[in-house]
């Protein structure tokens, strides 16, 4: 009998124990139940606080807190978007961007490598937003597909951006996000000083008013954007510039890209002066088409390389090239006889042209054209 009562008594204790490490509680906006276990710090080490707490992935109770136990992606409907093309849910969106990335805090680990930030999950339907939203560090907002999850701005602005801070002057590198399966109307990305970062499977359209531009990149390395479709551009379908900060823009690749019914399909603007530069970067098999004009070279371009390019019905030109250049190739590019290649700027040093079909005007051009 001494035995069962010290048996029994132990396993009440470890019940209780068990009890004050694990708790389980329903979510207001999926009602699904969640477990949530018992932490006293962040991944970064510092301890948790009041501050910390948001009800969704931290919770307190008593004088413990707790975080939600989930398989690694986190839904944004758990912080109470509808997706239902009739809420505005830019402040649940900048909620779940906010908590993430404060919980889980950006931190360089052994080797360089860096850690932090999580997966959000956009479950199909249409996103109403009326500001702009905040992308941070190693965050990645994931949708459905682009068929199926949208991002419409409810007037032209710039959807996502990187810039924090009074005119992004708190900006200076931002890594490794991710954008990825969405359709974004009326709205343009913004990323400056990404850092190995990555824009995917996106369809972006309509851009006109404060969005004229589909996607804007200033002072990016490491950056990818591949296998996304931009159209309707009163700017440029992408307008990709070095005129932020210092130093240049460099290893910026686009792969699988399509712009088609915009004024210009792609600026590269290098700026001029100091270190401004746009360097070592590639634009493959990609698309240009019924835009006023393909593509628009300028300012100081060094080390860029063009290959498997289409451009048709570009009803000005398919390439507009003038500025300071070097080492700029174009291999297996294509073009229709609308417009043609004109190349202008007496400071052009060299551009190699192979395997390509495209007509020539050479206006002031100087330089040397390499076969």
């Amino acid at each position: 009998m001494k035995y069962k009562l010290i048996f029994l008594f132990y396993l009440v204790q470890n019940s209780f124990l068990f009890s004050q490490q694990f708790l389980e509680k329903k979510d207001l906006h999926s009602n699904q139940t969640f477990s949530y276990e018992r932490i006293v710090k962040k991944l970064n080490g510092i301890p948790i606080t009041d501050k910390d707490v948001d009800g969704v992935l931290v919770i307190k109770n008593g004088s413990s807190y707790y975080s939600r136990v989930y398989d690694g992606i986190i839904n944004v409907r758990w912080f109470g978007a509808k997706g239902d093309g009739v809420t505005d849910d830019t402040q649940a969106i900048q909620k779940a961007i906010d908590v993430v990335s404060n919980l889980y805090p950006l931190q360089n680990i052994s080797g360089g490598n860096w850690q932090g930030g999580g997966a959000i999950f956009f479950p199909k339907g249409k996103y109403i937003i009326s500001r702009t939203l905040l992308i941070r560090d190693c965050i990645s907002l994931t949708g459905e597909s682009r068929s199926a999850t949208q991002i419409h701005c409810v007037s032209p602005i710039i959807a996502i951006s990187n810039i924090v801070g009074q005119r992004g002057q708190d900006t200076l590198m931002s890594n490794s996000f991710s954008i990825r399966n969405f359709l974004i109307s009326q709205g343009s990305l913004e990323l400056q000083g990404a850092y190995h970062s990555e824009v995917q499977y996106c369809t972006i359209m309509n851009l006109f008013g404060k969005a004229p531009n589909g996607i804007i990149i200033r002072l990016s390395v490491g950056l990818k954007i591949s296998d996304t479709k931009i159209f309707n551009a009163s700017g440029s379908g992408i307008l990709f510039e070095d005129t932020a900060g210092s130093g240049p823009s460099t290893t910026v690749l686009f792969d699988n890209v399509l712009v088609s019914h915009s004024n210009i399909g792609m600026t590269m603007n290098g700026s001029s002066g100091g270190s401004h530069a746009i360097t070592t970067s590639n634009i493959s098999n990609s698309i240009f088409e019924y835009n006023k004009t393909g593509l628009v070279l300028k300012g100081n371009i060094y080390n860029v390389s063009f290959r498997n390019i289409h451009f048709e019905q570009n009803k000005n030109s398919s390439l507009d090239i003038s500025g300071n250049f070097d080492n700029v190739i174009f291999d297996n590019v294509w073009c229709d006889n609308v417009g043609g290649l004109k190349i202008d700027g007496p400071s052009t040093s060299s551009i190699k042209v192979s395997n390509s079909k495209c007509v020539l005007n050479k206006g002031n051009f100087k330089g040397k054209i390499l076969n």
